[in-house]
């Protein structure tokens, strides 16, 4: 057999059995799943040391792009396990930007010489098999992930998408193409992330309402963050003809933007500008940034879209800034959090009563709850989420988000002829909306709608080339629904690459190699997910699931073919 070493640690009062994936103190155990625990030697073995995110992804899931939420549940798994606290933290510091660092006392110790032989042979089994066979899995995220789109990102180029890769699909579009690089906070107040990468989303969102102009989606776009890569190797990079890139100084309430548009073949800029206003005017400066690229692109524009590039959310920047708070902390998925969004979100409405984005966060979150049963009052969450979103459609019916939150509320309370209808307008207002699209294609799925899914995933991915992992599961979730079941095998061992711990392409992997004919690989997959979710139960998916019928007992009875009970 195959010799594997093991290194143990002592971490503060804690000691970590890397060979077990388990901490002991005092008589206690605490078993950490296996990411958690290749990510905890991973941080003692560079104790007092910072590692950044990308050095995480690498480490941890190398030749696998997984987007943020990845390593979000599984710092967050293991702070649990540690017994730390995030905001007064003994054992993992976070520094905004640069990664994480052990901060706890760490002494390498001899390993153990009692590793029972089954638990060597595991070990050596998870070394040797393929990506989709792997057992992993850190925090159990619940479905629609597809909400942390905005700012979810991966690290390595995208797999092809119905036969043609993003380049392929970029270089077919006869239309100027653009990539919003992530401004950069050159100031010395760190906490001006939130609200410098929400003014990158911002840019990107109105650039997204231009039929003539095919953006790159903020997901890919916030991919670049961490990477260190010049302006015209990402153009080059995503296939793109233009950057724009721009750093952002505040001070006080005094503001600067230097912004730049890049062309990419020949690294010429074809327009420059710097904006020194007050905190106060940054929506002014964004109109006028949108304004300077469609000169300098010479698109036309019709007078819908003139009017939409024009529309402000709010003129309260202190609104904003609350909004954008509340977006990062619902994208931590932890119901804590959760619950401050929500306080974050009614303060913003409580300084701008007319703050349309806000309603609709608001729905997507309360709707959210209500899938997840964070909530002692299930219908009246849900009602109060639709009350919301169309509250968000008749203060500015010009916003692309708040009809993507119109239907993301209606699909969970299964009226799909609703939900697509919303999502619909949203892509008419935005034409490269990605959310957009991704939205449509599980509402599609929900109904049994196979090709249209696949069409408006496939669209999805052309305009987010760095997708998270929702792409790939809508797109083996259609395959399924329409009788391609190998194929629908390998696009959702695609998403089980990018987020081990989702459950939904589990399932349907599951069912997929059912239909498939091989109940060895079906039950092994069903095993996994018995220990990622021990207490998922059919019933429970049976109450929760937003999708027909029909389709939905076709699915139980593929899973328990399977031995899922």
């Amino acid at each position: 057999m195959e010799q594997l070493q093991f290194v143990n640690y002592r971490i503060g009062d804690w000691l970590f059995r890397s060979e077990l994936n388990q901490l002991e103190r005092d008589g206690e155990t605490v078993r950490l799943e296996p990411r958690v625990g290749e990510l905890l030697a991973c941080l003692a073995g560079s104790a007092n040391h910072v590692i950044s995110r990308a050095q995480i992804m690498e480490a941890i899931w190398p030749n696998v792009v997984v987007g943020d939420e990845a390593i979000n549940n599984a710092i967050n798994k293991l702070r649990r396990a540690l017994g730390d606290d995030r905001q007064q933290p003994a054992y993992i510091e976070t520094l905004p930007k640069l990664g994480y660092r052990l901060i706890a006392p760490v002494e390498a110790v001899s390993p153990a010489a009692d590793v029972p032989p089954e638990v060597a042979a595991n070990a050596v089994s998870r070394a040797n098999a393929g990506p989709e066979r792997i057992l992993v899995g850190v925090a159990a995220i619940l479905i629609l992930g597809i909400l942390s789109w905005v700012y979810f990102h991966g690290n390595t180029p995208p797999a092809e998408a119905d036969g043609k890769s993003a380049s392929d699909q970029l270089a077919s579009v006869g239309t100027p193409s653009i990539l919003v690089m992530p401004f950069k906070n050159i100031g010395s107040d760190p906490e001006d992330d939130v609200f410098i990468d929400g003014v990158t989303a911002d840019i990107i969102t109105d650039l997204s309402k231009l039929s003539n102009l095919l953006v790159i989606a903020d997901q890919t776009a916030f991919s670049f963050s961490d990477r260190q890569v010049s302006p015209r190797e990402a153009g080059r990079e995503l296939d793109v003809k233009f950057i724009l890139d721009g750093n952002v100084r505040r001070s006080g309430d005094g503001l600067r933007v230097n912004v730049q548009l890049i062309e990419t073949d020949t690294g010429y800029s074809l327009w420059a500008n710097r904006y020194d206003r007050q905190l106060q005017n940054i929506f002014e400066i964004q109109d006028e940034i949108t304004g300077s690229i469609v000169k300098a692109l010479s698109i036309r524009l019709t007078s819908q879209e003139k009017n939409a590039i024009k529309s402000i959310a709010t003129t309260d920047f202190h609104a904003y800034e609350l909004f954008l708070k509340g977006l990062q902390k619902f994208n931590s998925h932890i119901r804590e959090d959760s619950e401050s969004a929500i306080a974050d979100y009614q303060r913003a409405l409580e300084i701008d009563p007319g703050f349309a984005r806000v309603y609709g966060a608001l729905g997507v979150i309360l709707a959210r709850n209500y899938r997840l049963g964070w909530t002692d009052s299930p219908q009246d969450t849900i009602d109060r989420a639709l009350a919301y979103a169309n509250k968000a459609v008749e203060i500015d019916a010009t916003v692309p988000q708040v009809y993507w939150a119109l239907g993301y509320v209606h699909l969970h309370r299964k009226e799909f002829t609703e939900a697509t209808a919303a999502v619909e307008q949203a892509i008419r207002l935005a034409p490269n909306y990605a959310d957009g699209f991704g939205l449509l294609a599980l509402i599609q799925n929900a109904q049994g709608n196979w090709r249209e899914a696949i069409e408006n995933v496939t669209r999805g991915m052309q305009l987010n080339p760095y997708y998270s992992y929702d792409y790939p599961y809508n797109l083996g979730r259609a395959y399924y629904i329409g009788g391609r079941y190998k194929e629908a095998i390998d696009a959702l061992a695609h998403a089980l690459d990018k987020n081990p711990m989702a459950e939904m392409p589990r399932l349907y992997t599951i069912a997929s190699y059912v239909r498939d004919g091989n109940l060895d690989d079906a039950r092994w997959e069903a095993e996994q997910l018995s220990i990622l979710r021990p207490n998922l139960t059919l019933a429970g998916m049976r109450r929760s699931l937003s999708q027909d019928p029909e389709l939905l007992r076709a699915l139980i009875e593929d899973l328990e073919k399977a031995g899922v009970r």
